[in-house]
Order: C-alpha cells, then sequence, then structure tokens
C-alpha cells in the first residue's frame, strides 16, 4: 500500500508576500491554476429571465453561453481562484487570487520567470494565462502530453 505524500504550504493572498515567494522559487517550479465561474446565481437567474425576451440568435447564445458556464469554460466567463506552485514533492506555495494587483502579479511572473514551469493539461491554464497577458510561459512541460505520447506510441 502507497503512504500518501504529506504536503506543507503556505498561502497567501498578499502581494508583497507573494512577491517574496516568487522571487525565492527553484528553476524549476510545478504549477496549477484552480477556477471558478464568475457567475454569481442570482446572474445566472437574470440571464434565465432575459433570455427569454431575447430578440436575436446572437442574444440567445450568448445569454445561454453565460447561464451553461463552468469552471472549464472559455476564460471570459471563469474567475481564477487560485494557483499552486510546488516546489519539491513535499512543499508548496498557494496564492489566493481574490484580488487584481495579485492575479496580474502572478501572470506576469509567470509569462516572464525562466524556471522551468511543470504543468498538467497546459492547454487548460495557458488559454488563462495568454487571454490575461497575450503571453505565454517561456520554459515549460505538460504532463498530459508527455503521458498522451507515451500511451499513443506504438510498440513494437
Amino acid at each position: 500500500m502507497l503512504t500518501p505524500i504529506k504536503v506543507a504550504y503556505q498561502s497567501t493572498s498578499s502581494v508583497y508576500q507573494a512577491n517574496q515567494w516568487l522571487q525565492s522559487l527553484p528553476a524549476l517550479i510545478a504549477c496549477d491554476f484552480e477556477a471558478a465561474v464568475k457567475y454569481t446565481p442570482k446572474q445566472i437567474e437574470q440571464f434565465k429571465q432575459q433570455l427569454e425576451q431575447a430578440t436575436t440568435n446572437r442574444q440567445r447564445i450568448q445569454l445561454l453561453s453565460k447561464i451553461e458556464a463552468t469552471a472549464l469554460d472559455h476564460p471570459s466567463h471563469v474567475d481564477l481562484t487560485h494557483l499552486q506552485i510546488a516546489i519539491s514533492p513535499s512543499k508548496a506555495y498557494v496564492f489566493i487570487l481574490d484580488n487584481k494587483p495579485l492575479r496580474e502579479r502572478v501572470l506576469t511572473f509567470l509569462t516572464t520567470t525562466t524556471a522551468r514551469q511543470i504543468w498538467h493539461n497546459a492547454s487548460f491554464d495557458f488559454k488563462h494565462i495568454h487571454y490575461h497577458t497575450g503571453k505565454f510561459p517561456i520554459e515549460y512541460e505538460d504532463t498530459a502530453l508527455l503521458a498522451k505520447s507515451i500511451l499513443n506510441h506504438r510498440w513494437p
């Protein structure tokens, strides 16, 4: 039976503390975003009422895209809530992205650092990074692509 790894972590929503951590990171980090739909239940109810009165297909499509949005949806419907950065198999930092200055600082870091970033399913995370910055990370690996290439390999 495998023993679970215990991860010690610290969390912050302070830009000052985040800067301290970001400046101290090693050359190899593992990253992962958490996200949530940006619309409240009250807003979704309002969208449903507006849908009943929509007069064009475009209005209907726009309202339906908001009503049916999920955390995996287009970045325009989603807020990034957290970024986890693991710096070892047992130590991590959690950035609570509940304020614009911190989100901007973290996103800028991710697109400017030369530290190698390990992501799982970078296509999800990178669409958020690119949506907000117009840029992609410089050095990265995607474990989902690695796993897919291994699993799709034709063995002799």
